[in-house]
């Protein structure tokens, strides 16, 4: 498979599956750089172990087609807040990554810094109680007037989202920016502009970006201009180059 850089202004997301048959993750860790595949031999759980590998595999193939050089090639360089942005080859492409519950995220823009985040929703924690301490007051009460434990986790989960995916496009820190307001998520919601008056993060556009069931994800790009999502779903073939799956792609514009 062939993919096409974004368009500017567009922010094109894949999800993968985090977990993937043994030999494809025996031949993604061929591709990893020296760093990374000593963090992926720190990890003394197999499951932890595999999701790494897969993950930044994964996310090298993608992006090494995107750009047309070998995905063993790709460098990354870290910022002051341990935020990677890719160093080499040189290129306007920005990037992040997400991962949880076995369903990963990658966001990639063709300038704009660029934050993405996913969550599997949660039922073993006291939900109201979170939001009520880490988020706004008309935040919280979103959270508390949910009908059922479904509605609740889907509310503070896209909350959550749209939070940490500001957070990190501005590579900053996620607790002291929870206060901030990233709009109500629901039916239909669109892009929301942010800013933080403490500025611990720039200004940013963030949407929500439609995932499987029992998760939320979130994208947010620096400046406050409405942005279109292309979105796929990425899965390995003979070759790794990894297709698309029709019947779970879908476009969507602001």
């Amino acid at each position: 498979m062939t993919y096409r850089l974004p368009d500017p202004g567009t922010v094109a997301v894949w999800f993968f599956t985090a977990a993937q048959p043994d030999s494809v993750t025996a031949e993604l860790v061929r591709l990893l750089d020296t760093e990374q595949a000593h963090r992926a031999g720190s990890f003394t759980h197999r499951q932890q172990h595999v999701e790494f590998v897969v993950t930044h595999g994964v996310v090298r193939l993608i992006l090494a087609d995107l750009l047309d050089v070998p995905a063993a090639s790709l460098r990354w360089s870290v910022g002051s807040h341990g935020k990677p942005e890719l160093a080499h080859p040189a290129t306007a492409l920005r990037c992040n990554l997400s991962h949880s519950g076995g369903l990963a995220a990658l966001a990639v823009t063709a300038g704009p810094p660029v934050g993405i985040d996913i969550q599997r929703w949660r039922s073993d924690v006291d939900l109201v109680r979170m939001a009520a301490r880490y988020y706004a007051a008309d935040e919280a009460g979103y959270v508390r007037a949910a009908v059922g434990d479904s509605e609740r986790a889907a509310r503070f989960t896209g909350l959550w989202c749209r939070k940490e995916a500001c957070v990190k496009m501005a590579g900053s820190r996620l607790v002291p920016s929870l206060r901030l307001s990233a709009g109500l998520p629901g039916a239909g919601a669109g892009c929301f502009q942010v800013s933080d008056p403490r500025e611990l993060i720039e200004p940013c556009t963030v949407r929500d970006v439609p995932a499987p069931a029992g998760y939320s994800a979130a994208v947010a790009v620096a400046g406050d201009l409405d942005f279109p999502l292309a979105q796929y779903w990425w899965a390995p073939t003979a070759d790794l180059t990894g297709w698309q799956d029709p019947d779970r792609m879908a476009v969507a514009t602001c």
